[in-house]
């Protein structure tokens, strides 16, 4: 699930990914934020690397950006690759 606050998206023209956090999470270690110092837990590292496969990586959104930004700064790896994009509005096929 992806939460979003368009807050200064369009003033600014840019988003930022602030927090990573594991469903039903109770626990600090379940929680990663961008702003901490250090690597990011595999776990997290993962996740952001995903988000990967949703955004350009040349792309001018102010998503695809804040997505990459997040990547670069959690030292994730790309995971695996896209196969087809489905445009916004599209019908899925059956």
């Amino acid at each position: 699930v992806l939460c979003t606050d368009k807050t200064g998206t369009l003033t600014e023209n840019r988003m930022v990914l602030v927090e990573v956090v594991l469903p039903g999470a109770r626990e600090a270690e379940e929680r990663w934020q961008l702003v901490e110092a250090g690597p990011a837990p595999a776990w997290a590292a993962r996740v952001v690397g995903v988000t990967s496969l949703a955004s350009r990586q040349d792309g001018l959104d102010p998503m695809d950006k804040a997505a990459w930004e997040a990547v670069d700064r959690a030292g994730a790896p790309t995971v695996g690759r896209a196969v087809r994009e489905y445009p916004f509005g599209s019908p899925l096929p059956v």
